[in-house]
C-alpha cells in the first residue's frame, strides 16, 4: 500500500495512530515568547506515574504507534524516566521535545539502549547573553550545548530547532554553525503564535520579514524559501486540511483528550471516559471547529498563509475576521523572497 493510501485509509478509519503528551506544563526557563506554560502551569494536579501508564495502555490498545512527549520540560517530571522506559517497552516510536538543559549522564545512557526516533532541543541562541535575555535563566547556554554534543556522542538522533526572532537574530550564523559541526538536523523556525487566550504579545518578537530574509546565509535562502513553499497546505471543502480527531489527538498533564490548544472544546479525562466515546466526541468537536469556512477559505494565497478556523477564531476573535497582521507578514515574506 502507498503511503498516500495508507494515510487516507488511517483519516477514514479514524485510527489515531499519532499522540502528543504533554507530560506537564512546568519548566525552569520563563521564555518571554511561551504561549503556554506561564499561563498553565498547576503541578499539583499532574497526573501520577501509575495514571500515565493506564494512559498509554489506553493508546496502545486503541492502535497509536507514535508518541511525542512535550511540556512544558518534560524532563522536569520526577518520573520521566520510567515513563520514557515504560513507553518504549510498549513498542511506541517516540520524539521528545526538551529545552537540553536537563539532561544527565543517565538519560543519554538510557537513549543509548532505548533509543528514540528524535530528540528535538529548542536553542534559543548561541551566547550565555542571549539566553539570560530569551529564557530568563542564567548559566544555562554551555549545558545545552554540551547536552546536544553528548547526544550525538552517543549516536542520538538529534534536531537543534532554532526560534529566530528578535532577540536572538544575530546569533542565527553560529547556530547553523554549531548544528552541522555537530551533526544534527537544523530546523529554523519564525512564527510566534498567541497565548492561548488569544494574547497576541509573544508576535512583539517576531523578526521583520525583511530582516528575517537578510540574515540568512546565501545556503540558507533557498532553504527558507522552500520552508515557505513547504508549509503549503490543502485545503478540503473550504477548511484547512489537518489530522486532529482523525489521526491524531492530544492529551494534557491532567489526562484530558482534546484536539489543539487553539480549540475551546470540552476536553475527556480518559481514566474516567472510555476512549471511543472520548475519540466519538473529539469527532464531533471537529466538525464543529475544523471543518468550516473561514475568512481565509476564499482567498487565493490560502495555501501559502491561510489560517484555520480555530487559530482565526483564538487571535482574532472570529473565524471570518480577516487577519491582517498575517497577511501582512506572508506577503512582505514572499515579496522579499522573490516573490511565491
Amino acid at each position: 500500500m502507498r503511503s498516500e493510501n495508507f494515510e487516507n485509509y488511517l483519516c477514514k478509519n479514524r485510527i489515531p495512530i499519532h499522540a502528543t503528551i504533554q507530560l506537564t506544563y512546568h519548566c525552569n526557563f520563563r521564555c518571554v515568547h511561551c504561549y503556554e506554560t506561564p499561563l498553565k502551569d498547576n503541578r499539583n494536579k499532574e497526573l501520577s506515574f501509575d495514571d500515565w501508564k493506564r494512559i498509554l495502555h489506553v493508546l496502545h490498545d486503541n492502535g497509536c504507534l507514535f508518541l511525542a512527549f512535550t511540556g512544558g520540560e518534560i524532563l522536569t517530571v520526577p518520573f520521566w524516566n520510567d515513563i520514557y522506559k515504560f513507553a518504549y517497552d510498549l513498542g511506541f516510536k517516540i520524539t521528545i521535545t526538551t529545552n537540553g538543559s536537563l539532561i544527565t549522564p543517565e538519560i543519554i545512557d538510557m537513549f543509548s539502549r532505548k533509543k528514540p526516533e528524535q530528540v528535538h532541543i529548542s536553542l534559543y541562541g548561541m551566547s550565555e547573553s542571549t539566553y539570560s535575555c530569551f529564557c530568563r535563566k542564567s548559566g544555562v547556554f554551555p549545558i545545552v550545548t554540551n547536552n546536544i554534543l553528548a547526544l550525538r556522542e552517543s549516536d542520538i538522533n538529534t534536531v537543534i530547532m532554532f526560534l529566530t526572532n528578535t532577540i536572538n537574530f544575530n546569533d542565527l550564523n553560529g547556530a547553523i554553525a554549531f548544528a552541522k559541526k555537530s551533526g544534527c538536523m537544523f530546523y529554523q523556525f519564525y512564527h510566534m503564535r498567541s497565548y492561548v487566550d488569544g494574547n497576541c504579545s509573544p508576535k512583539k518578537y517576531r523578526l521583520d520579514p525583511e530582516k528575517l530574509v537578510a540574515i540568512q546565509p546565501l545556503d540558507e535562502l533557498s532553504i527558507l524559501k522552500y520552508k515557505v513553499l513547504e508549509d503549503k497546505q490543502q485545503w478540503t471543502a473550504g477548511y484547512k486540511s489537518c489530522n486532529a480527531g482523525l489521526t491524531s489527538i492530544m492529551i494534557d498533564p491532567y489526562g484530558n483528550a482534546f484536539l489543539c490548544d487553539s480549540i475551546p472544546g470540552e476536553r475527556y479525562n480518559l481514566l474516567d471516559t472510555e476512549f471511543k466515546e472520548a475519540w466519538s466526541n473529539l469527532y464531533a468537536q471537529r466538525k464543529k471547529y475544523i471543518e468550516i469556512p473561514s475568512v481565509c477559505s476564499a482567498c487565493e494565497k490560502r495555501e501559502l498563509c491561510g489560517l484555520c478556523a480555530p487559530t482565526l477564531l483564538m487571535e482574532y476573535g472570529s473565524c471570518q475576521k480577516r487577519p491582517s497582521r498575517e497577511c501582512s507578514y506572508s506577503a512582505t515574506l514572499r515579496n522579499a523572497l522573490g516573490g511565491l
